[in-house]
């Protein structure tokens, strides 16, 4: 008896979504106001972008390594067998070969899911929502705040929906230089 193929367990891969439905559920906060959904949307994003910006941080970084590491170490068993030549040359170009083709695949995935590319443009994003969240608290401090409380949390609204499409159309840029 075969297994139901919707019984198993789903995993995406963070660089194949642009953004899921909702980022986080969001708590109710009773009576909230429109600047305080505006933080809670903010604080969501963050929490949810910042994590996946330092898993592309590390995969950048693990795949340039390893290309380099990879690309020294062919060059150093080149070199020995050339200036060696005797009993180990066999081995050696086989250990060369393999290299050379574990080399091609990093490269490879580097190219298909552009870690760095993706990681400057969530540390962008993020950074793009803390200085709209600092500008919101700052414009909280002024003297005619509660006087202009709808217009600053309508324009923050309007600044977060912006970034969010931006970073949207990067994140799609990306994805179709991939293909």
């Amino acid at each position: 008896m075969a297994a139901d193929p919707s019984d198993l367990p789903q995993q995406v891969e963070p660089a194949l979504e642009a953004s899921p439905p909702r980022v986080a559920a969001l708590a109710p906060v009773p009576q909230a106001s429109q600047l305080q959904y505006v933080y809670q949307i903010i604080d969501a994003q963050l929490r949810d972008r910042e994590p996946r910006a330092n898993w592309y941080r590390v995969s950048s970084f693990v795949t340039q390594l390893a290309i380099a590491l990879l690309s020294a170490t062919i060059t150093v068993i080149t070199g020995f067998q050339v200036a060696g030549g005797t009993g180990l040359g066999a081995v050696a170009t086989n250990v060369v070969l393999v290299l050379s083709a574990v080399a091609t695949l990093v490269t490879l995935v580097k190219t298909f899911y552009a870690p760095r590319e993706l990681w400057i443009a969530l540390r962008t994003y993020c950074s793009d929502l803390r200085d709209l969240k600092e500008k919101l608290e700052f414009a909280e401090r002024s003297p005619d705040f509660e006087t202009r409380r709808d217009q600053i949390a309508s324009d923050g609204f309007a600044e977060y929906q912006r970034l969010t499409e931006a970073y949207e159309q990067t994140w799609k840029g990306i994805r179709e230089r991939d293909k």
